[in-house]
């Protein structure tokens, strides 16, 4: 709020007819004000005021006096009043617009900012002020525009400050970064200068910019939990989770009473795992701010992945009567169980998804263009994916009731007219974020194509990628996928980078991975569109046109089971390390009997995507190999391991077995596949979807039991094998996977030769260029279709 003290001490009076009772009533208010005591000044401009109603600075002062004191309500009758008796106050406009914004009259308070700048349009406070206004209210290019008029007339750091923190809400960081430099430059030591330009750089990805500024602002106010705060974010996004949990937890200790500290507290311990430790730290942001919506999402999502599928829809109903949103409710209908308890359990569970999405069609809550897209797809549907049902009727109700909540999802770009026969295809490839899937997604491997795509003369690729947070799971570094481009996070900014591209096709890698990337499929940005490994396998999408997959994968029944059009490659798309990086580990590292006292088991698959259906397989597994040792996954997924443990507990003959399955700790990818090579045999659990380590290690020569078609066109690892005509380890059914593992584990010349076989089959060095290839002439001939307003029908990979 403007200082009405020094201007009134210092004018002229606009009354001159004043009453010298009241004058003097008015100067000793105004001492009292200056040393603090508000409500003795109050009392006094009362009295000035009563004495003399023309007394413009009294009515002035009582305003500003009021309004300081939070009484908005009250402020508002004497700064009219002031303001009918000195029209021309700029001053006095302004603080009128604070007692109107308090009261949530934007228009009224737009207004008065607006009267006060056409009054002395060199003051900057005003334009401050309407920057920050508009700021609140989500227009972000109005703020940006104001701030940056206020800190030309007064370029000094808080004002710097406020228009980079404008600057990074449109994703403009470099700017902003260059605005921060030289509010630190002009002060060193400004608090507010070091802690905002820790943000941009961790935007940049300057991460030890990031985490010098952010020292620098812990130094400069040690007891603080904003600098504390900003240290534990900058080390989260370093991936050095430890360090940012002790961080968050200081910033949580320093200020034990505000809700946003302890949700950032918990945010990060999510990073390690949904476990209690997040859960706690989230609980107590809930108790120190009730009102907290993002405390609820984040307690929802962590009881969801730990498989407590009831008490997530409870907090997010709890959310809701917060603050009705649409775009919360969908999230709510996309929190299906990940750990289902049985296969009557997920019909129900569709059951109430389909309900939930009858309910949103038709409910009546005004929506908008300003609902957010990005809120309402912040849960990934991915969970259908391992359920075995009707996906793609599902996915296409979703995108229909999303598009209904989120008008703001449809969107038309101006599309490229069609290239020249001998000119380069632009092509533009949207990755996921950098961190890897929960579900150890195939996507880094998709995302490997991404050099040889880029190395294809008739190609002119940009590889986009949105800004992710990290992970504890180690990528290997021979799969990154080249030089890429980092997406604003801000979906209109997003959409504006696409279409500067002009790209004449759109290749996604599982978009539904990122809020922005499914986001952004929503829209024709190109006039062809495809995506690869989707997760579901279908998107529902109508401006999605194809699905890129391998014919080795899916057969010609799977069209039925996508909304786009399946286009069958003949090779696979991704790319395969040849030599990915791994641990060398005995079995008494991890506590693991010796070789003669047990036989190893690994099931490589995240446990809550391990369907009901196919329990009775692990169970007789261990019966029948009384030696035999079953190792889960553990580390972010532990608490979902126990789950499937419980429910193998209820089956016949489970309690008995139980003390023979082992829940590992959280290990890096280098260090689980160290784990594969010490196992008997490693196994692609059946219905759970195959992940880039089990692939992998396959690579390593080091073979895994797989079963195909289970639900059908998700038979990855069984695709695989077709495709290098291995087919020794490809189960029929769930009693052939149990009898195929046993031989594996008990015949280690076999599994040595099938071993051989493998690593042989993956030093296919063409194998990224020729797929590359097929999907360079995919988008020509696509391209070409578009241009006469079709899409394809067929493609030569449907005959194999």
């Amino acid at each position: 709020m403007p200082d009405p003290l020094a201007s009134a001490r210092t004018r002229t009076p606009a009354s001159t007819t004043s009453a010298p009772s009241s004058r003097a009533l008015l100067v000793e208010g105004l001492r009292r004000h200056k040393a603090g005591q508000v409500r003795e000044a109050l009392a006094l401009y009362r009295r000035a005021v009563i004495l003399d109603p023309g007394l413009t600075d009294g009515w002035h002062m009582l305003g500003a006096a009021s309004l300081q004191q939070g009484d908005a309500e009250a402020a508002l009758a004497p700064l009219e009043r002031s303001r009918h008796l000195a029209p021309r106050d700029a001053l006095l406009q302004a603080n009128l617009a604070h007692a109107w914004r308090a009261l949530g009259c934007h228009a009224e308070a737009a207004a008065a900012l607006a009267t006060a700048i056409a009054l002395d349009p060199a003051r900057a406070e005003p334009w401050q002020d309407l920057g920050l206004m508009a700021a609140e209210r989500g227009l972000r290019h109005d703020a940006e525009r104001c701030l940056a008029h206020a800190a030309h007339l007064r370029p000094e750091p808080g004002a710097l400050v406020r228009h980079a923190n404008a600057l990074l809400a449109l994703g403009r960081r470099d700017r902003a970064e260059n605005r921060l430099g030289i509010a630190l430059r002009l002060t060193p030591d400004h608090l507010g200068a070091r802690l905002a330009r820790a943000g941009a750089r961790r935007a940049l990805g300057d991460i030890d910019g990031a985490l010098a500024d952010a020292r620098a602002a812990v130094a400069l106010s040690p007891n603080a939990p904003g600098p504390a705060g900003a240290l534990g974010t900058a080390h989260l996004h370093g991936g050095r989770l430890p360090e940012a949990i002790r961080w968050r937890g200081r910033a949580a200790r320093l200020a034990p009473a505000k809700g946003t500290s302890w949700l950032d507290l918990g945010q990060a311990a999510i990073a390690v795992g949904p476990g209690e430790s997040a859960a706690t730290a989230l609980k107590r942001a809930v108790a120190a701010d009730p009102a907290l919506p993002a405390a609820y999402d984040a307690l929802a999502e962590v009881r969801r992945r730990q498989g407590q599928w009831a008490a997530a829809r409870r907090l997010l109903d709890w959310r809701l009567r917060l603050a009705p949103d649409p775009a919360v409710s969908l999230r709510r209908a996309l929190h299906l169980p990940v750990m289902p308890e049985s296969e009557a359990a997920l019909d129900a569970a569709h059951e109430r998804l389909l309900a939930d999405l009858d309910a949103l069609e038709t409910d009546a809550t005004p929506r908008g263009p300003n609902a957010d897209p990005l809120a309402a797809l912040a849960v990934s549907p991915d969970a259908l994916e391992g359920h075995g049902r009707d996906t793609a009727a599902v996915m296409s109700r979703v995108a229909q009731v999303a598009r209904g909540l989120c008008p703001g999802l449809t969107h038309t770009a101006r599309l490229a007219a069609a290239p020249l026969a001998d000119a380069p295809l632009r092509l533009v490839v949207l990755l996921p974020p950098e961190d890897p899937a929960p579900q150890d997604s195939l996507a880094p491997l998709a995302a490997r194509l991404s050099p040889d795509l880029a190395a294809r003369p008739d190609l002119s690729v940009t590889v986009l990628r949105p800004p992710g947070a990290p992970s504890i799971i180690a990528t290997d570094p021979a799969s990154a996928a080249g030089a890429t481009t980092p997406l604003p996070a801000d979906l209109d900014q997003a959409r504006a980078m696409i279409a500067d591209l002009r790209p004449d096709g759109l290749l996604a890698v599982d978009p539904m991975a990122s809020p922005l990337t499914w986001a952004l499929v929503f829209g024709r940005l190109a006039p062809v569109q495809a995506m690869i490994l989707g997760r579901p396998a279908t998107s529902g999408i109508a401006t999605l046109d194809y699905v890129l997959t391998a014919a080795a994968w899916h057969d010609a029944e799977a069209q039925r089971r996508h909304t786009e059009r399946l286009i069958r490659l003949r090779g696979l798309p991704l790319r395969l390390p040849s030599a990915p990086p791994h641990a060398s580990l005995r079995r008494a590292d991890l506590g693991l009997p010796p070789p003669g006292e047990a036989r190893l088991y690994l099931a490589l698959a995240d446990p809550g995507r391990f369907p009901p259906l196919h329990d009775r397989a692990w169970v007789d597994l261990l019966r029948r190999d009384t030696r035999g040792v079953l190792m889960l996954p553990g580390g972010p997924h532990r608490s979902l391991a126990q789950r499937l443990l419980d429910r193998w507990r209820r089956l016949e003959g489970g309690p008995a077995v139980l003390d023979r399955v082992r829940v590992l700790p959280s290990l890096r990818r280098p260090h689980l596949l160290g784990v594969a090579r010490l196992a008997d045999a490693v196994l692609d659990a059946p219905g759970a979807g195959a992940g880039a380590t089990v692939m992998e290690a396959m690579t390593l020569g080091v073979p895994a039991v797989t079963l195909a078609g289970s639900p059908p066109g998700t038979g990855v690892v069984a695709g695989l094998y077709r495709h290098w005509g291995i087919t020794d380890l490809v189960a029929r059914d769930p009693v052939h996977f149990v009898n195929l593992a046993l031989r594996l584990a008990r015949h280690e010349d076999w599994r040595r030769e099938i071993g051989a076989r493998l690593a042989q089959a993956a030093l296919d060095p063409d194998a990224g260029a020729a797929v590359a290839a097929e999907i360079a002439l995919f988008f020509r001939v696509a391209r070409e279709a578009a241009a006469e307003g079709r899409r394809l029908t067929a493609w030569p990979g449907d005959d194999a």
